[in-house]
């Protein structure tokens, strides 16, 4: 600041005399000097000035003011500006293509965007080796040849610097479609049975292969650099398939379609019937059974019992069968060699027995008559059973008129007859007298067989026979259960087996010629003393 006069330097401090940012009011830090041959005060910055920035100085006038020698201040205060100049620009802009082909294309035609990293900048383009003309931001051709193009452009700023270094991007132009891809396996009308099939065979080399069955499309696979592919297909449906393929290049041409294939699926195995057979409970030791496949020319095998499975065709009979549980099963397999993997099966029991004691529904309701006399009781009990949950129990006494027996009535009287159950003797009699076991009578009503332990004679089991009287090698203790088996064959056959072991064998008894047809457990004969449990009774031919 100049003055028209001598002034009081005293006065004339960084506080009277100030330079600011005038945007911020900043203060800048200077040092003062004043000149008073030129009457000039300078200010001096400690820094650099900001460029193309506006500063405000001020000299501040009045009482608190710069002031001349006489002491008398500016009447206002003197404030001026200035701005800085900026710093040139001399950085290049950095050019960028955001959009257009590359690689392969079908395309004739091709549009590029571009942009500068500084706003205001102007482009300049080429195609190939052509020259480079001003350009904007989409640069479109069309009519392109077949082959490689590189498309270039570079930026230009607001200050005139160009970028040294163009951006580029090079494509391809391939409108040809390539050849039919060929499948070469499976081979044509095979069969399948797992539901999975691998499609395989050749095609132009790294193009992507698009198999089709039908029209459906099945996925995609790429071709190796030797043009093989291969596409599995899994869990296909059971029926006729057709198979083609169509391959894609790297800029989208798609070739026409391959030669077909066509595959049969069969891959559910059949299912496995039985038709007819027996069930549940029978006597016959015979079985035939007929069954059937849901699939028209499969193939059969059975197992009974758990053997082996071996081929069969329906019907299938068995003849001779064991008494008890029997299971037949049979599995169908169908022409493509699918077996059924449940095979049917069905269980039934055969049941040689003419008679079952019944006791397990508590009552004797299974038998044909059950007669007590005086004090005689036959009852059903569950206190002492052999097996279950009931067995029988029937007592009478010395008393006259006591007695207590049951009856069952062969609904067809037989020659041979095999009579089983479980007997424990719980109380006897005087001596002489006996506790009867079983009884036989034929159909006259007469008593061929009397099977029964003797009392107070050492527990000994005897059997007497159209009135011979025969101890066997047989002992029933009181209180222990023995199961005896009774077989007799008229005219003459008698064995008697305790818990398995034959105790009495004869084939010379004289039985007479009439069949049996009443089987007995206790004692018709009144007053003589007893009390018999038995469980388990059966009679069988």
């Amino acid at each position: 600041a100049t003055f028209s006069e001598a002034m009081d330097a005293a006065s004339i401090t960084t506080t009277t005399f100030t330079l600011v940012v005038q945007a911020t009011g900043t203060p800048i830090t200077a040092d003062l000097v004043y000149d008073p041959v030129s009457r000039t005060a300078t200010l001096n910055p400690g820094s650099a000035l900001l460029p193309a920035t506006t500063y405000a100085a001020t000299v501040v006038g009045g009482p608190s003011g710069v002031k001349d020698l006489a002491g008398s201040g500016l009447a206002t205060d003197k404030a001026w500006s200035f701005t800085t100049e900026a710093i040139p620009n001399t950085t290049p802009p950095d050019t960028t293509i955001d959009s257009g082909p590359s690689g392969p294309t079908a395309s004739t035609a091709a549009t590029f965007t571009f942009s500068a990293s500084e706003g205001g900048a102007t482009f300049r383009c080429r195609l190939d080796s052509g020259t480079y003309a001003t350009c904007t931001s989409s640069k479109s051709y069309t009519g392109l040849s077949q082959g490689l193009h590189t498309f270039a452009v570079y930026a230009t700023d607001a200050a005139g610097n160009p970028d040294p270094s163009a951006a580029t991007r090079s494509w391809t132009v391939d409108t040809t479609a390539p050849a039919a891809p060929a499948i070469t396996a499976p081979a044509n009308n095979s069969t399948n049975t797992s539901g999975t099939i691998v499609i395989s065979g050749t095609a132009e080399p790294a193009a992507t292969v698009e198999v089709f069955d039908g029209v459906a499309p099945q996925g995609t696979t790429t071709a190796d650099v030797a043009g093989a592919w291969s596409k599995t297909l899994g869990t296909v449906s059971d029926g006729s398939h057709t198979y083609t393929a169509k391959a894609t290049d790297a800029a989208g041409n798609s070739s026409p379609s391959s030669n077909s294939r066509t595959v049969t699926v069969d891959a559910t195995a059949p299912e496995t019937t039985i038709v007819s057979g027996p069930s549940g409970t029978t006597t016959s030791t015979s079985a035939s059974f007929t069954f059937s496949s849901n699939e028209g020319g499969a193939s059969f095998a059975c197992s009974l019992d758990g053997a082996a499975f071996t081929t069969c065709t329906s019907p299938q009979s068995f003849s001779g069968l064991a008494e008890g549980a029997h299971v037949f099963s049979v599995r169908a397999t169908d022409a493509l060699g699918n077996t059924d993997a449940t095979p049917a099966s069905q269980g039934w029991t055969i049941n040689l027995a003419l008679f079952s004691d019944g006791f397990e529904s508590g009552t004797f309701s299974a038998w044909t008559t059950l007669l007590t006399g005086g004090d005689g009781t036959a009852v059903v009990q569950g206190t002492t059973v052999k097996t279950g949950s009931f067995a029988a129990q029937l007592a009478a006494s010395a008393t006259t008129g006591s007695f207590a027996y049951a009856r069952k009535t062969l609904v067809e009287p037989r020659t041979e007859l095999r009579v089983k159950g479980d007997f424990q003797v719980e109380l006897e009699g005087a001596s002489g007298g006996n506790v009867p076991l079983i009884r036989l009578f034929d159909t006259a009503g007469t008593r061929i067989i009397s099977l029964y332990r003797q009392n107070l004679d050492g527990n000994k089991i005897r059997i007497t026979h159209n009135g011979v009287g025969v101890t066997t090698t047989g002992v029933l203790t009181l209180n222990t259960w023995a199961q005896l088996e009774l077989h007799v064959s008229v005219p003459g056959t008698v064995e008697v087996l305790q818990n398995g072991t034959l105790i009495y064998q004869t084939t010379t008894a004289s039985l007479g010629t009439n069949p049996m047809s009443i089987v007995q457990i206790g004692n018709e004969t009144k007053a003589q003393a007893f009390k018999l449990v038995t469980d388990d009774v059966t009679v069988r031919p």
